[in-house]
């Protein structure tokens, strides 16, 4: 499909080098509000090695936003499966696509995904730069530097009316998301979105807790 000037959205993207390969799928038309204005929509990533270069991987997030070369915004909630080229990797790997596409028409549970995000926007998860680089350091398990997390408070410093308060949960969530895009290689943004996408999770485990 072609992108044009002004789309919002690139819905897919095919990519394939001398040693692997990658597919990009984003359900722009069912996209839904966060509860600040920014949308959320699911997509799908597939890659995979022609050469045993790399694992065939599945991939599974909501974002806010994808541009026309796929460089992603608000990743949040990734989930990714891998499996590695050996014994019988094959018989897991269709196994996988095939509950993959028997379950990817059924309905999220949006309502719990934007109280979560609401929790985001409304709990701290530090007081100050120094106390949200430590507390994201701690819960990320040192996926994530101290000077790429304090970079990402900057950046959600800047965009707060956008971002939310950098001091809270979602806040520094979508600072570390402009912070990966600073990284010139897809490889390198992804293991920052997914390493980001640690703090959702936990997130969810406090806003349950709270709940219960």
């Amino acid at each position: 499909m072609q992108v044009n000037v002004g789309d919002p959205i690139a819905p897919a993207g095919l990519y394939m080098g001398d040693r692997d390969s990658f597919v990009f799928l984003a359900d722009g038309d069912n996209a839904v509000d966060d509860g600040a204005g920014n949308p959320l929509m699911r997509v799908l990533f597939l890659s995979n090695s022609e050469v045993g270069h790399r694992s065939f991987s599945i991939t599974e997030a909501l974002l806010q936003g994808v541009c026309g070369n796929h460089i992603l915004w608000g990743a949040r909630e990734v989930v990714e499966v891998k499996y590695r080229h050996i014994g019988e990797a094959r018989d897991k790997i269709f196994s996988s696509l095939e509950s993959l596409m028997s379950t990817v028409n059924e309905p999220r549970d949006l309502e719990r995904e934007l109280r979560l995000i609401e929790w985001m926007r409304t709990n701290n998860i530090g007081t100050d730069i120094d106390s949200v680089v430590d507390n994201v350091y701690k819960t990320t398990n040192k996926a994530l530097n101290k000077r790429d997390i304090r970079a990402g408070f900057h950046l959600a410093e800047e965009n707060e009316t956008v971002d939310g308060d950098p001091t809270s949960w979602i806040g520094i969530a979508n600072g570390l998301t402009r912070q990966s895009q600073t990284r010139r290689n897809a490889d390198q943004r992804m293991l920052m979105d997914r390493a980001t996408s640690i703090l959702f999770q936990e997130a969810a485990n406090n806003a349950e807790l709270v709940e219960a």
